[in-house]
C-alpha cells in the first residue's frame, strides 16, 4: 500500500510539473467562419462568434493563451475549447471576436505569438456560462463495492480546470 501511495503522489508531482510549464509558439492563425456560430465545439461547450475562445490541436481544453498579432502588437486572451485548426501551417484558430480585437478579420490569416498564461477565476468564470456543462447524476440505487473520492468542488471552473 505504502509502494501505491508514494506511486501516486510521484505521478502527481510528475503531472504539476508538466502542467507548469510555460506553451509558447509562432504561426498562423484564422478564425472561424460564421457558419460555425452556435455549434457545439470538441469540449462540448456551443462556440459563440461573441466569446474569446479558440481551436487548437493539443492544448487542454481550459487552457489560456495570449494571441498576439505580430504586425501590429495588437493581443487578446482566449481560452482553448475546441480542436483544430485543420488546414496545414496554421497554429490556431480564434472565435471572431478575438480576431477582431486584434485586427485579424481583414486580413483573414495572420501571424501570430500564442503564449500560455493564466487569468483570474473571475475571468474564467465570465467566460463560462453555466448551461453549457452537462449534468452528470453520480446517484446509485444500489450501494454495493468501493469508492474513492478524487475531489470536491465548489464552482464548477475549479473541476473542469482540474479534469483537463
Amino acid at each position: 500500500m505504502k509502494k501505491f501511495i508514494l506511486t501516486l503522489i510521484l505521478m502527481l508531482g510528475l503531472i504539476s510539473g508538466i502542467n507548469a510549464q510555460q506553451y509558447s509558439a509562432t504561426g498562423l492563425a484564422s478564425y472561424y467562419a460564421d457558419k460555425f456560430d452556435g455549434r457545439q465545439t470538441a469540449s462540448g461547450e456551443i462556440y459563440s462568434h461573441s466569446k474569446l475562445t479558440a481551436a487548437h490541436p493539443t492544448l487542454p481544453f481550459g487552457t489560456m493563451l495570449k494571441v498576439t498579432n505580430l504586425k501590429n502588437g495588437k493581443s487578446v486572451i482566449v481560452r482553448v475549447n475546441d480542436r483544430g485548426p485543420f488546414v496545414n501551417g496554421r497554429i490556431i484558430d480564434l472565435s471572431k471576436n478575438a480576431a477582431i480585437k486584434i485586427d485579424a478579420i481583414r486580413d483573414g490569416l495572420v501571424k501570430v505569438k500564442i503564449e500560455q498564461t493564466h487569468t483570474s477565476q473571475e475571468s474564467e468564470s465570465q467566460q463560462i456560462s453555466q448551461n453549457e456543462y452537462y449534468h452528470i447524476d453520480v446517484s446509485s440505487q444500489v450501494l454495493s463495492g468501493y469508492g474513492v473520492q478524487i475531489g470536491s468542488f465548489s464552482q464548477m471552473d475549479n473541476l473542469i480546470r482540474l479534469s483537463d
